[in-house]
């Protein structure tokens, strides 16, 4: 469901950097954001959600990221 949200702010012209971590395999990652459950999506570096956020927070957020 998120990556459908992203997929579609891509779409619509956004400049957003996908990155898919598998954090079995680089828990350096979990580490460094204290990820302790997944999913979690990170924005600008920075911890946004835990676990699958709503749809519209989440285009909102992506958005308002894209117009700094």
């Amino acid at each position: 469901m998120a990556l459908e949200v992203i997929r579609s702010v891509q779409r619509e012209g956004a400049e957003i950097r996908l990155t898919i971590v598998d954090v079995s395999r680089e828990p350096e990652v979990a580490v460094r954001y204290g990820v302790m459950t997944t999913p979690v999506i990170v924005i600008d570096r920075k911890l946004a959600f835990r676990g699958v956020p709503n749809p519209s927070a989440l285009r909102r957020r992506l958005l308002a990221s894209d117009e700094r």
